[in-house]
């Protein structure tokens, strides 16, 4: 598809492309199982050096303003995080389902108002098994005085087969109630439903592959943070280098980096990692460096001489 047949908004292009392939209406609300439309949320931990979370979340609808999904607590899960994310769209079947994308968007998470997801009877299943989840914790703590045993995030674990029943039994009878009209919203939220939005800041689709007749094309919205809308789609290379270094946090990859930054100028006579590096492991920066440390080293030595024979 064209950039001059692409809508203004990415999130309008999104659920146009997704509604034709029956994953909403057209207004963007989920058609709903078994027709599968979810996205991979990947949050920021808790501490700088505590591991991203990522996890893969049903969408229930997008509006003008974002991706609006529904999950238990913190979207970043148990170990909780910031507001900013990213979340990765994939739809189609490389290479034979005829069209493949990935979406890819950048933004922050809003927490919003669970009432207004009660009259849209939102994931409802989702509702049913996050109280019976919170049934089952707080039973556990009556019975023993604490939730364990957990792990390291504080999630519970259920280590006999017993537990397990247990959970079965409970999720059975919140869905009883639930389809009597008895699970209510306080109820609902009180276990720790909560709904929220990915509002992007940026948005980007790579179409096709590269086993496609003239490869895959990628295009973005960017949106202004003053005016508040999207720029025109612009076409971006598929495959970029600007930070062909990677990640440098420790000797291993910083080995690495080095071997892919040598590779990338071999059209500049660089043949291999040694001869790049002057043979002695150095890049030409270093060996320069060097050589001026040894000229003034000797110019030093001479001015000694000079001055030890006056």
């Amino acid at each position: 598809k064209g950039r001059a047949s692409m809508k203004a908004s990415p999130l309008d292009e999104f659920i146009a492309r997704s509604h034709a392939r029956g994953q909403c209406d057209k207004h963007g609300v989920a058609t709903g199982f078994p027709v599968p439309w979810a996205f991979t949320l990947a949050t920021p931990g808790p501490t700088p050096d505590s591991h991203p979370s990522c996890r893969n979340i049903g969408i229930h609808h997008v509006d003008a303003e974002g991706f609006v999904f529904a999950c238990r607590g913190h979207p970043g899960g148990a170990a909780g995080g910031g507001s900013l994310a990213s979340i990765c769209f994939l739809a189609g079947n490389y290479p034979n389902a005829g069209f493949e994308e990935q979406w890819r968007a950048e933004g922050i998470v809003q927490p919003l108002d669970v009432s207004e997801a009660m009259p849209l009877n939102a994931d409802q299943d989702l509702q049913v098994q996050i109280v019976a989840s919170a049934a089952f914790s707080e039973a556990r703590r009556a019975k023993s005085g604490s939730s364990d045993p957990v792990d390291t995030n504080g999630r519970l674990l259920l280590p006999t087969d017993e537990d397990a029943a247990t959970l079965d039994a409970r999720v059975a009878a919140v869905e009883t109630r639930r389809a009597a009209g008895k699970l209510h919203a306080d109820e609902i939220k009180r276990a720790g439903f909560r709904w929220y939005r990915l509002a992007p800041s940026r948005v980007e689709v790579l179409a096709g592959g590269p086993s496609w007749p003239h490869g895959p094309t990628r295009h973005e919205w960017i949106k202004s943070a003053h005016a508040g809308v999207w720029t025109p789609p612009t076409r971006v290379l598929p495959y970029n280098v600007a930070n062909v270094e990677g990640p440098t946090g420790n000797a291993a990859n910083k080995s690495f980096n080095v071997e892919a930054r040598v590779d990338v100028r071999r059209d500049g006579g660089w043949d291999s990692p040694a001869s790049a590096r002057g043979g002695f492991g150095w890049t030409a920066f270093e060996m320069m460096l060097a050589a001026y440390a040894l000229g003034v080293t000797a110019a030093c030595v001479l001015l000694l001489r000079m001055s030890g024979g006056m």
